[in-house]
């Protein structure tokens, strides 16, 4: 979530600099409000619970931040790229989209992990998000046809296939050819008979201080 909402100021700020449309615009200050929302979220529950004062700083930290290279660079970038020099717009597109990469690099980690298996994930969140970065390249193609914005959201696309690809190739092996199995949910089981054991255990002390009291 901070690698994403890192990379929305730059987003916008390519997108205006560079003239997108008004869909292009929004986009990435939508998606920032979403973030922000995740961001909080992910702060206030377990595992990675922070303080409320960690919580509001970081926040208004990256609204400083992101005032910062919005109205900073929007205004003086702008009149430049009209008149030719667009080399300062394409360095904001590439920060973003690599910041955007970074984002979900790390659910591919966890897949490697898993031998594939995609867990906490929403498949309709990530169908959605899918549809968003499909949609986004046809905007950019029926509108500006702008190279960098094609690249960029093609990469979010991709990495995102590559997270559905990744859980039916292991759904394939596991579940329906069953060629071994999941050392995730082998793990899993192991845990769970672990803590039956110690329950039981807990049980029969109990029961033996009961006797010896009697």
């Amino acid at each position: 979530m901070a690698l994403w909402l890192s990379a929305t100021p730059f987003l916008a700020a390519y997108a205006f600099i560079s003239n997108q449309n008004i869909a292009i615009r929004i986009q990435p200050n939508l998606f920032m409000v979403f973030c922000l929302g995740a961001y909080y979220m992910s702060c206030l529950y377990p595992p990675h619970k922070k303080s409320n004062r960690f919580i509001y700083c970081s926040v208004c930290i990256f609204l400083l931040y992101c005032a910062i290279i919005e109205v900073g660079f929007i205004p003086w970038l702008k009149p430049l790229y009209a008149k030719g020099t667009t080399w300062p717009a394409l360095v904001f597109g590439i920060i973003s989209g690599v910041l955007l990469a970074a984002g979900i690099l790390p659910l591919y980690y966890e897949l490697f992990q898993r031998q594939g298996e995609v867990v906490g994930v929403s498949f309709i969140f990530l169908f959605v998000d899918s549809m968003g970065a499909y949609l986004s390249i046809l905007s950019v193609v029926l509108g500006t046809m702008d190279i960098m914005g094609i690249v960029m959201y093609s990469a979010i696309a991709v990495l995102e296939l590559g997270v559905f690809i990744s859980h039916f190739v292991w759904y394939m092996r596991f579940k329906v050819l069953k060629t071994s199995k999941s050392p995730y949910t082998a793990n899993i089981t192991s845990e769970t008979y672990d803590e039956d054991t110690d329950l039981t255990c807990q049980k029969q002390d109990v029961n033996s201080l009961i006797e010896v009291k009697v």
